[in-house]
């Protein structure tokens, strides 16, 4: 069964800037994990490194209301933290849309 809702999912495309160590910058999402999971709205993050070393981060949210609001103060609050500064700027293509359909998984039987 498929269902469609007002949820939203948010998907920031980037690369890390030249010099960016992974490693480091995947121990810095402890504290935006820390972060998001605040935001009213927040259901799930998701980090994710393509092959060609391009990272996908996806969030889903309760609305786009939460994603946009949650966005915004993303800004204010970390946008001078470690996770941001290892990131290549000039790559970021920030991303949002409804949820159109989702299939929940299913309990083995």
């Amino acid at each position: 069964m498929t269902t469609q809702t007002q949820e939203a999912i948010e998907l920031c495309i980037f690369k890390l800037a030249p010099g960016a160590d992974a490693a480091e910058f995947e121990a810095s999402n402890k504290e935006v994990n820390e972060w998001v999971n605040q935001q009213p709205g927040f259901m799930f993050r998701c980090l994710s490194q393509k092959e060609d070393g391009t990272w996908m981060d996806i969030v889903h949210w309760d609305s786009m209301a939460s994603a946009q609001q949650a966005g915004d103060a993303f800004i204010k609050e970390l946008g001078g933290s470690q996770f941001m500064k290892l990131i290549d700027q000039d790559s970021v293509s920030m991303n949002h849309g409804y949820v159109k359909h989702a299939a929940p998984a299913q309990a083995a039987a």
